[in-house]
């Protein structure tokens, strides 16, 4: 074969292959966007794959979209079923995904079966270096936040006036109608101390570097969920909100509050 005839050779197999890479990705993106891939469809992309001449690194630059974009179908509903995690288990096989190429779908994944878990009554046990618990206490859940209070942030004058100056005598001057208005403090909720809300089936409690507080479950008269965090108000009606480092975990944190209320309120 001439040099020439070798180069458009080339030239249509790589013009070929990129025709065939855009067909399997878009057949592999149909295929996933219900969470499943069956055999029937896994048949399909082999088939494409042989068609096309399609290499292994090939498949490789679309094995971590296509997985992510299965992944995105499972959690469109916020809950992860078994039967999901089964069929993620299997494109991930399938596609030869690692972990550590879906860092973000990982984390959310696993953040969903928590969620799973603890609907169906199984709450998580941890520990915590230095958190002392009592007799028959146990630790379930420890999420970094700052403790937020509402602080004075500045103070000026308003109303003021500048009034009317004459000339008495050489040197002094009079000032009528001149005053320095209202004192006004503008306040704003701002972080005062960074560490961890803890919960555990007896208490929640916040430790922080600076500051901190303890409260008995029994003693808690309000929970406010928030997308980012959660308030606790005890019976004397003292405010504690608590700002979470990573806003998606509030979810877990309002749901395993609820499960540990829920269980010491049925065993009162």
């Amino acid at each position: 074969m001439s040099p020439l005839a070798s180069l458009l050779n080339k030239l249509r197999q790589s013009r070929r292959r990129r025709v065939g890479f855009a067909t399997l990705r878009k057949t592999l993106m149909d295929a996933v966007a219900d969470g499943k891939l069956d055999p029937a469809e896994v048949e399909e992309v082999e088939r494409l794959k042989r068609e096309f001449g399609l290499l292994p690194e090939d498949v490789a630059r679309l094995r971590a979209d296509v997985y992510t974009a299965a992944v995105q179908h499972a959690k469109a509903d916020r809950q992860l079923s078994a039967e999901e995690e089964t069929e993620l288990a299997r494109i991930q096989h399938y596609l030869g995904v690692q972990d550590s190429e879906v860092g973000q779908s990982t984390l959310d994944l696993n953040r969903l079966r928590l969620l799973r878990e603890v609907q169906a009554g199984s709450l998580p046990t941890i520990s915590v270096p230095g958190f002392v618990l009592q007799k028959n206490e146990l630790l379930h859940w420890a999420e970094a936040g700052a403790l937020l209070e509402e602080r004075a942030v500045r103070r000026r004058y308003e109303g003021g006036s500048r009034g009317v100056s004459f000339r008495i005598m050489k040197g002094v001057t009079y000032r009528v109608g001149a005053h320095r208005g209202n004192l006004v403090t503008e306040t704003d909720v701002i972080p005062v101390s960074q560490g961890a809300l803890v919960v555990t089936n007896k208490r929640v409690a916040f430790r922080g570097h600076k500051k901190g507080f303890v409260t008995r479950l029994d003693k808690v008269m309000d929970i406010q969920l928030f997308s980012d965090g959660v308030q606790v108000t005890d019976e004397k009606g003292t405010p504690r909100l608590v700002k979470f480092e990573v806003p998606a975990n509030s979810e877990i944190v309002g749901m395993i509050l609820t499960a540990v209320a829920n269980r010491n309120a049925a065993a009162e």
